[in-house]
């Protein structure tokens, strides 16, 4: 099932063009203010490390999309959304496009591919932060729930499903909570979300995803591709047969080289 798109008063900022901006065009745009700038203040002292916090440095990259039946590449994620805010793909890798030089030849989807910054945290869920998506008030990867699905979570046994779209953080761990992301923003309609469902596995290269239920349960969650932007979901078959025909795919880690 398909939305119509509504009007709204969001305008959207992408996240190269906020590079340079003051506050004031910030505070216009609907942004938040640029941390400020701090003195040293005497000598640091040595603070207690986070038991969650990671060991591994960030990895920019790009991220590939396998058809998990045959293991061909559809693509990379695209560094724009479609009209109602999903992620979608961009056929080719453009390394220059995704820094921004604007004489860059876009590839045929039209977009350049999303450019990401992954920080893998020990034994946890980590964030996935964009470096040039399309609004920078959405700068990370998450999960959206789906707005036919009738509740926030992902069962098993039904035909639940969500987007892949941008988000506002969410905490590592939480269940689904409302927080501004693109779909909203695109349709007008509010959906709970959340950030920090990535794994990394810094090894073979995958990024996967879990959802959290609001009971606190974790169900297996499959990722896929239908009518041209990206889903999760906790049942193939059920969703498969409601929605249509769907690639079932897998996300890949491409270290970006630009």
């Amino acid at each position: 099932m398909r939305l119509q798109k509504v009007s709204h008063k969001h305008e959207a900022v992408p996240q190269l063009a906020m590079r340079g901006m003051t506050n004031a065009k910030r505070f216009a745009a609907g942004l938040p203010p640029l941390p400020p700038r701090r003195k040293p203040l005497g000598q640091r002292t040595k603070t207690a490390r986070s038991a969650s916090a990671s060991t591994i440095p960030g990895t920019q990259a790009n991220i590939e999309v396998l058809d998990t039946s045959t293991g061909q590449s559809l693509g990379y994620f695209s560094s724009a959304y479609n009209s109602f805010g999903e992620a979608t793909l961009a056929t080719n890798l453009n390394p220059r496009a995704t820094q921004g030089d604007e004489e860059e030849t876009q590839p045929s989807t039209g977009s350049s591919s999303r450019l990401v910054i992954i920080t893998p945290q020990n034994g946890g869920p980590s964030n996935v932060q964009t470096v040039n998506g399309p609004d920078a008030a959405f700068p990370f990867l998450g999960g959206i729930k789906g707005f036919t699905s009738p509740d926030n979570l992902i069962d098993p046994a039904t035909d639940d499903y969500g987007y892949i779209g941008g988000v506002q953080e969410t905490f590592p761990g939480s269940s689904p909570v409302l927080a501004g992301n693109s779909f909203t923003a695109a349709t007008g309609l509010p959906v709970p979300v959340e950030s920090a469902i990535w794994y990394h596995d810094t090894v073979t290269g995958a990024l996967t995803a879990q959802w959290v239920n609001p009971d606190g349960s974790l169900p297996t969650t499959y990722l896929g591709y239908i009518q041209g932007f990206l889903i999760f979901t906790g049942n193939q078959t059920a969703f498969a047969e409601t929605y249509g025909p769907t690639v079932w795919v897998n996300f890949s880690v491409a270290p970006s080289t630009s």
